[in-house]
């Protein structure tokens, strides 16, 4: 199950949080503060440094509008599907299921995709 093999990741976050005090939950400007466009951004957060989400927070919502910053960005559920973000970032749309979180990994970095086989 998913959040098994999550457990280490959030077990890593929770050690760095004891050690740094770097929250768990963070805004995107908090991981990439120097794009501008994440300074704007009320509606995602970041878990660590490699699961962004992107919740549907208004009632009845087919879409959410996401924000990815520079980088490779996979989608936590579908391994198939990738979002390649441009140097700047890019927004895109996304369909907001009543029943799953549009949820992303990070690609490049040291985190729980590579337990993920």
């Amino acid at each position: 199950m998913l959040r098994y093999r999550l457990l280490p990741y959030f077990y890593t976050l929770l050690y760095t949080t004891h050690r740094t005090g770097a929250p768990i939950m963070r805004p995107l400007f908090f991981e990439f503060p120097r794009d501008a466009n994440t300074h704007r951004v009320d509606a995602q957060f970041i878990l660590g440094k490699s699961v962004l989400v992107s919740p549907v927070l208004k009632p009845n919502k087919t879409t959410v509008r996401a924000y990815f910053p520079h980088g490779d960005w996979f989608n936590l559920f579908d391994y198939g599907k990738h979002v390649r973000g441009a140097r700047a970032g890019v927004h895109v749309t996304l369909d907001a299921a009543r029943d799953a979180v549009n949820a992303h990994v990070r690609g490049g970095l040291c985190c729980p995709c590579r337990r993920w086989g």
